[in-house]
């Protein structure tokens, strides 16, 4: 199941860090798009469920392994944070036993780009009401 497996993940955030590894440019998007500036941050971020209204979009076979023989599957989420909507795909190498973060960054789903966009505006338009 999906969700039992980021539920395992969260776990590992939590308890296990030296075995969750943020890849390539995980660390910058975090940062730049969510102001989670660490790693400790990004962890305890995920740990407090900071990931609002996680939806599973799929599951896939890793397409770049470089050992193809050691499948490795891709569970790719969205979420809310907030005003934002993010993406995170995380994955387990069973060999090394590490849990990678693939990706953290927002998310280029068309119909949630809309409704975050909906949301700043009326946001904006309160606050401009407010003070007038």
């Amino acid at each position: 199941m999906p969700y039992n497996y980021f539920n395992k993940f969260k776990e590992a955030c939590k308890h296990d860090r030296k075995n969750v590894i943020p890849w390539g440019g995980v660390l910058n998007d975090a940062d730049k798009f969510f102001n989670l500036r660490t790693e400790t941050q990004l962890y305890e971020f995920i740990i407090h469920d900071g990931l609002e209204d996680l939806n599973h979009q799929n599951t896939k076979q890793w397409e770049k392994n470089p050992k193809p023989e050691n499948i490795i599957m891709v569970y790719a989420y969205t979420f809310r944070t907030m005003c934002k909507y993010g993406y995170i795909a995380i994955m387990r190498n069973e060999l090394t036993k590490k849990w990678i973060i693939k990706s953290f960054k927002p998310s280029t789903n068309k119909l949630l780009a809309v409704g975050n966009n909906a949301m700043q505006i009326a946001l904006k338009k309160a606050i401009i009401e407010k003070k007038g």
